[in-house]
């Protein structure tokens, strides 16, 4: 693992950030294209699975920059910076802490948003189906989101009389989720 720069061992990235892999060599002929990561967990596994079902092959055509931080905000943010002044195509951010922080650090590089609650509620974007700016992604547990996918259930099944549903209660949308869903449901 190469030392990080002077410059970015000054934006504390030693003290906050541990990193897999800052620099990548080149091979000749060959571009990398590289994907800033905040936080790495087996979360991310289906992501990498994807890309290698698309030939993005970790070493050949593909390298992820790994940035680890305990997830409070500031280390959020400074290792969302160390990413945007790297040279990363694109920075993927699971949840919606880590897509704020990168949302916040650029507005040039495209940010991959991941499981987010409520895109709209939290900023990230302006709507769904045209989110504008610099972020894409997914969202799986939006009340519009919900709600839907109930009625699909609803409409697969008419005859069901109760539907489970489980959520994290520290979840931004649970609340306003579960309210939706209720109302559905009568």
């Amino acid at each position: 693992m190469r030392r990080p720069s002077p410059e970015l061992r000054g934006r504390q990235c030693d003290d906050v950030i541990s990193s897999k892999e800052l620099l990548v060599q080149r091979p000749s002929g060959r571009s990398i294209q590289r994907i800033g990561v905040i936080d790495d967990s087996p979360s991310w596994d289906p992501f990498r699975q994807q890309l290698r079902e698309l030939h993005y092959v970790e070493g050949q055509n593909l390298a992820y920059v790994y940035l680890r931080t305990d997830g409070s905000p500031g280390q959020l943010d400074a290792a969302a910076a160390v990413l945007a002044q790297l040279p990363v195509n694109v920075i993927a951010a699971f949840g919606t802490p880590r897509a704020k922080a990168a949302q916040r650090a650029t507005k040039t590089i495209p940010i991959v948003a991941i499981s987010i609650s409520d895109p709209i509620k939290a900023g990230l974007v302006t709507s769904l189906a045209r989110p504008g700016g610099n972020i894409t992604g997914n969202t799986i547990l939006g009340p519009d989101v919900v709600t839907k996918k109930l009625q699909i259930l609803k409409d697969a099944f008419p005859g069901a009389t109760r539907v489970a549903s489980s959520m994290a209660a520290r979840c931004s949308s649970a609340a306003e989720t579960n309210k939706a869903t209720h109302r559905l449901s009568q």
